[in-house]
């Protein structure tokens, strides 16, 4: 049969190829320390914003319905939501910098 015909790849090519996207590490160790914080800043960062900017504009159009204990609940679940996203920029990275110390150390 002809490879365009078959519906699953060979097994042995597909556990190759897993193998081959597994082994390399995402951030070598020879990078130094501000380059792998900021490296992972760039590909994290983005994403935590959106998703906190979005989750507290929501909470916060929710704080326009006149119910009180609604009103009550969405300010406060988007004050939470703006404090999670900035406790994870600043104090996340530092337990991160923290982290690394101590893998250089040992």
């Amino acid at each position: 049969m002809p490879h365009q015909y078959r519906l699953h790849p060979a097994v042995p090519s597909l556990t190759r190829h897993i193998q081959s996207q597994l082994t390399p590490p995402l951030f070598p160790f020879t990078c130094r320390r501000r380059e792998r914080v900021a490296r992972t800043l760039a590909k994290m960062g983005p994403s935590i914003m959106l998703s906190s900017v979005t989750e507290t504009v929501a909470f916060a159009l929710g704080a326009l319905v006149p119910m009180p204990a609604v009103r009550n609940f969405a300010l406060y679940a988007a004050g939470s939501v703006l404090l999670n996203a900035l406790l994870q920029v600043t104090v996340f990275v530092s337990a991160m910098v923290l982290d690394l110390r101590r893998l250089e150390v040992s």
